[in-house]
Order: structure tokens, then C-alpha cells, then sequence
């Protein structure tokens, strides 16, 4: 009977077999994340987590290109420094001086007035946003800046703080997404980091696997 039904009886061939598998996910729940590096990835990235800060500034323009001769763009740099000067005097004099010196033909009737803006984009000249976000308090005056459209002066109008939620609120989500991010790194370095011990220790997984 054995004979006879000798292929009921067979088990088929089977393998043994070990593996190591390394994901970002494995990664990302091995990793130990302190605190403060936390809380730092919250600073850095408080903007994407609601809406920026934003600035109102006001801007007086003498245009200067940088290609016009030397000469001519030290005198007008002169006047830029006078205008300067004569604001720090009084700043609360601004917008009645950039009405009759500001040669921006969209803000100087406004008296130089640029409404609120963020810290990039939103149409502003870069030097002139730069130069709104180092101001400390509203009233503050830049010193006169010499960009590619000339001498500008800013002075800070107004803020509108960034309405970011609190780090507490939004921790458990930072903390994920920070994991993620490092994780993602750090993966190329590991993958490697296996390949090389897999070379050197053939006879076990548990050297990677450890």
C-alpha cells in the first residue's frame, strides 16, 4: 500500500531560512529624541504649523542702480544718509518724508506704507523684508540699505505675532514627524552599516540583528 500510494506520504521540500529587515519604521521607533532637540525642531518649523509672523513696514526709495556711474550714486547716497539722519531726529516723521522724497510711485503717497507682509514672498523686496525683521520695535529705523535699486530706509509699523500653537498642544505630532525625518536619514548610513557586517560575519544574522 505504501508503495502504491508513496506520493500521499511526501512532504514537500522546505528551507529554514533567517532574516534581517530594516525599515525607516524600526528606525524610527529605536530612536531616543531629548528634549531640547525637540523643542528646537518646534522654533525652526513654528511657521508651518500655523500662520507666520508678519510685518508692516514703510519704505523710503532713492533709486540709485547699481550701474549708473559712481560719481552720481555717491551724491544720491549722500541724500540717503541726510534723510536718514534727519529721521532719526524724528521718526515719527516718516511717512510726511517719504511723501516728498520716496521715489516708489506705489507707496510714497501712502507714505512709504508697504501693509503687512511675511518673512519671504508676499512681494516684497528682499532687503527690504530682511531689513523689517531685524528691526526690534515698532517705530525702529534700519540704517540705509544699499541694494540693487539703490538707498532704502524701512521703518517697522507694526507686528502681527505668528499664531502657531503651543508646544505642548503639538508635541506628540512634532515628535512623530521629527522621528520620521530623522529616521529617513539615518537609513542610507544603516543599510550600509548591515551590508558591511553581513560581509564580515557570514555565519550569523545576530551580529545585525544586535
Amino acid at each position: 500500500y505504501y508503495k502504491s500510494n508513496e506520493a500521499a506520504f511526501k512532504r514537500p521540500e522546505s528551507a529554514n531560512i533567517e532574516y534581517v529587515e530594516l525599515t525607516v519604521d524600526a528606525l524610527k521607533s529605536s530612536m531616543a529624541v531629548a528634549e531640547d532637540d525637540l523643542r528646537k525642531y518646534y522654533d525652526a518649523n513654528k511657521d508651518s504649523l500655523g500662520e507666520a509672523e508678519q510685518r508692516r513696514a514703510a519704505h523710503i526709495l532713492i533709486e540709485a542702480p547699481k550701474g549708473m556711474p559712481a560719481d552720481e550714486r555717491a551724491k544720491l547716497r549722500a541724500k540717503a544718509d541726510a534723510i536718514h539722519a534727519e529721521l532719526l531726529k524724528n521718526p515719527a516723521s516718516f511717512a510726511e518724508v517719504a511723501k516728498r522724497e520716496s521715489q516708489d510711485p506705489a507707496s510714497a503717497p501712502q507714505g512709504g506704507d508697504l501693509g503687512f507682509f511675511a518673512a519671504k514672498g508676499a512681494g516684497v523686496v528682499d532687503d527690504i523684508s530682511k531689513a523689517a525683521f531685524g528691526l526690534k520695535a515698532k517705530g525702529d529705523i534700519s540704517a540705509v540699505i544699499d541694494f540693487e535699486y539703490g538707498f532704502d530706509i524701512v521703518q517697522l509699523s507694526d507686528i502681527k505675532p505668528s499664531d502657531a500653537p503651543a508646544f505642548d498642544v503639538v508635541r506628540a505630532k512634532l515628535e512623530d514627524q521629527y522621528r520620521t525625518e530623522q529616521a529617513q536619514k539615518n537609513f542610507s548610513a544603516s543599510a550600509d552599516e548591515m551590508g558591511k557586517i553581513a560581509f564580515e560575519q557570514r555565519d550569523s544574522l545576530k551580529p545585525i540583528a544586535d
